[in-house]
């Protein structure tokens, strides 16, 4: 390694010796700088990229494990396992084998077009998409990962849905009348007219729902796996709230309680799983003749009902326990625009009424009477 001043051109020049990633020896020179220390630094800098990216010597799938690893414990034990299902599936078997930091910008865009190929929704193939996202933006940020092919390319998939699927009230009351299952027919009136996540619905447990006062605590998560209830943290801080239940409903989970269960505080009110819950709002959806939706849906037909009723986005966005007003706005703004229908007609009573009043004289106006008084 050495460094030079060009007798011709008046400047500095580095040559230097280097094995590359895969044992061979390469020579790299640089021409143009200006001073010796600019030479010098210009050196260092690429010998300390050349060493970072030796470092992170690892296929892709190796990797991954280092990345579940550092991950693992500052998410819900469903997240990581959804991970994971996605990586095998749809990551592994094109690029897992290959070098990390050999992954070019045209292997991503093959990629994708294989994950495109398989049509799916939207927003399944930008969920794909974002883990391999956030596997390259670990490696960048905590291994020194210098070249990102991902930041080249365009995400596939949309964000969210074209559309929307969910029940009115009307639909609801259709459904929930054929529902001859008591513990079923109550878990669906709860998720409806609470807008609670399934996981939150299991994870309730007696102490949680204070009958005096119309509220349930949102306290947990829980999924069903392999026989047994696994209990996490909400999905946020904002996910932990109070969350009121009509007086109707109150009384149902009353009822359902004094029948079947006794005085353990701790135990689980709603032993259910998703599974469970999807299976029968299929077989109900049909004999009521109502539209197919998911069991999620569920929540968005409660905040469709409170948006319809004109409920303000920060009581909605309180609710549904969402950490930010953005998330609420952006995943319900489709239902939004109709209320801007009921400003218009409002703006225009207000407009129609000043216009008659102001042809009225002032001693008989009784906006102005009301005033002086």
């Amino acid at each position: 390694m050495s460094a030079y001043k060009d007798k011709k051109t008046g400047k500095w020049v580095v040559t230097l010796r280097y094995n590359d990633i895969d044992g061979r020896e390469k020579r790299r020179a640089k021409r143009g700088f200006l001073t010796k220390r600019e030479a010098k630094e210009w050196e260092s800098e690429f010998l300390l990229s050349l060493n970072s990216e030796i470092e992170i010597d690892l296929t892709l799938d190796q990797f991954y494990e280092v990345y579940i690893g550092d991950i693992s414990n500052k998410l819900r034990q469903n997240t990581v396992k959804n991970k994971r299902v996605i990586f095998d599936k749809y990551i592994d078997p094109y690029l897992g084998s290959k070098k990390l930091n050999r992954i070019s910008t045209p292997d991503i865009i093959k990629w994708q077009n294989e994950i495109l190929g398989f049509h799916f929704k939207d927003t399944y193939s930008r969920s794909i998409n974002n883990q391999l996202v956030a596997i390259f933006n670990h490696a960048e940020r905590y291994y020194e990962l210098k070249n990102n092919p991902l930041k080249k390319t365009t995400a596939i998939g949309a964000k969210h849905p074209d559309s929307m699927s969910f029940w009115t009230k009307e639909e609801f009351d259709k459904f929930i009348a054929v529902v001859d299952d008591e513990s079923s027919r109550l878990q669906f009136n709860v998720l409806f007219y609470t807008g609670i996540r399934v996981g939150e619905l299991i994870a309730i447990r007696l102490k949680n729902i204070h009958f005096e006062r119309g509220h349930i605590e949102i306290r947990a998560s829980a999924q069903y796996e392999n026989g047994e209830y696994i209990f996490s943290k909400p999905k946020t801080k904002k996910s932990e709230r109070v969350v009121t239940i009509p007086e109707f409903l109150t009384q149902l989970i009353k009822d359902y309680v004094n029948r079947y269960y006794f005085i353990d505080m701790e135990e689980q009110v709603f032993m259910t799983n998703k599974s469970r819950l999807s299976r029968e709002l299929d077989k109900y959806a049909k004999l009521a003749n109502v539209k197919r939706i998911r069991v999620h849906d569920l929540r968005h037909s409660h905040a469709s009902l409170l948006i319809e009723q004109g409920i303000q986005p920060n009581i909605v966005q309180d609710r549904l326990g969402h950490e930010k007003i953005e998330t609420t706005l952006r995943t319900y703004s489709h239902l939004y625009p109709n209320k801007q229908y009921h400003l218009a007609d409002f703006l225009n009573q207000i407009a129609t009424q000043h216009t008659s009043s102001s042809l009225v004289p002032e001693s008989n106006n009784p906006l102005m009477i009301e005033t002086i008084k």
